[in-house]
């Protein structure tokens, strides 16, 4: 979903990793799924994204009720 996401942005690895303050080589880990997300990182995501931390880390929301 991410590298899905940056492509979509036409943006290269090197510009998302520096627009989400991770480094190249780890933010490639979490698209290619060597490294699992962490809270911190989907945190970062989120706040310079169009996804959620929710979505990053593979959670669904749960409904109200």
């Amino acid at each position: 979903m991410l590298r899905d996401y940056r492509k979509s942005k036409g943006w290269t690895l090197e510009k998302a990793a520096k627009r989400f303050g991770l480094s190249l080589s780890y933010l490639s880990e979490l698209e290619t799924g060597t490294m699992p997300m962490t809270l911190a990182a989907a945190k970062k995501i989120a706040a310079k994204s169009d996804l959620s931390a929710v979505e990053l880390l593979g959670l669904k929301e749960r409904a109200n009720g």
